[in-house]
C-alpha cells in the first residue's frame, strides 16, 4: 500500500474516531451539565489523532512485515501505538470512574486534560521501551547488519 492509500485511510479512521467518540461523549454527559460539547470535542479530538496515528503505523508495520522485515523503527512504532490505545482507553475510565465516585471537577479535568498528556507519555515510553524488539525472529539474520 503506498504512502497515501495509507495516510488517507489513517484519516477516515481519524475522522469515524472523532464523530463517534465525540458524538457518545456529548449524548453521555447531556443530562449532567449543559454545555457536554465542551468535554465531547477534546475528548473526540484525543480519539481521532489516536485513531489516525493508530492506523497510519498498523497499516505501515503491515506493509513492511509484508516485505520481510519490519526492523527496529516499525517495531517501536508498533509498541507505541499499543501504549497509545491503551492509554486513552485506561485513562478515559479512569476520568469516568473520578467523574462519577467523587467530584464532577475533578473527572472533567482528567477527561479534558490528563487524557492527552497521559497518551502521549505512554507513546513516548512504548517507543523506547519497544527498541528491544527488532521483529526478527531468534536465530534469523537481519540484511541490515
Amino acid at each position: 500500500m503506498n504512502t497515501f492509500l495509507r495516510a488517507l485511510v489513517a484519516l477516515v479512521a481519524g475522522i469515524l474516531g472523532f464523530a463517534l467518540v465525540t458524538v457518545a461523549v456529548t449524548a453521555g454527559f447531556e443530562s449532567e451539565i449543559a454545555f457536554s460539547l465542551l468535554i465531547g470535542l477534546p475528548m473526540g479530538v484525543y480519539a481521532g489523532t489516536t485513531a489516525v496515528f493508530v492506523a497510519y503505523v498498523g497499516l505501515w508495520y503491515r506493509d513492511r512485515v509484508a516485505t520481510g522485515e519490519p526492523g527496529r523503527t516499525a517495531a517501536r512504532l508498533r509498541w507505541s501505538a499499543v501504549a497509545s490505545v491503551a492509554a486513552f482507553v485506561l485513562s478515559t475510565a479512569l476520568g469516568l470512574a473520578l467523574y462519577l465516585v467523587f467530584d464532577a471537577s475533578i473527572g472533567i479535568g482528567m477527561l479534558v486534560l490528563g487524557v492527552p498528556a497521559v497518551v502521549l507519555v505512554a507513546a513516548i515510553v512504548g517507543y523506547v521501551v519497544g527498541g528491544g524488539d527488532s521483529g526478527v525472529a531468534p536465530g534469523q539474520r537481519s540484511s541490515s547488519g
